[in-house]
């Protein structure tokens, strides 16, 4: 299946994403994961983020390559999302590498 045919689960992550809630992350990450399919990552309503939510959103691409799907982030990337990114050494494509 092409990557523009593949079924997209949209996941809202909203709120505090720290380490402090990083169990709920990685719970709804594992449970979007199960699904299968591409999932497309909504952080329009975060409000305070920390390098564990990169570390987690990294560690779940990975997951989903090895079952052929993808994880999408918004664009474009709400500044604090991309501020970690830089400050962590990563960048979008460690995310969104191709599959």
């Amino acid at each position: 299946m092409a990557a523009t045919d593949a079924p997209v689960c949209t996941l809202e992550l909203r709120g505090e994403l720290t380490i402090r809630t990083a169990t709920d992350t990685h719970h709804l990450l594992q449970t979007a994961l199960q699904k299968r399919t591409d999932i497309a990552i909504d952080m329009a309503h975060t409000d305070d983020i920390d390098l564990t939510l990169i570390q987690l959103l990294v560690s779940a691409a990975k997951t989903a390559r090895q079952s052929g799907s993808a994880i999408t982030l918004p664009d474009p990337l709400p500044e604090q999302v991309s501020a970690l990114l830089t400050r962590g050494g990563f960048s979008r494509d460690d995310i969104e590498a191709v599959r």
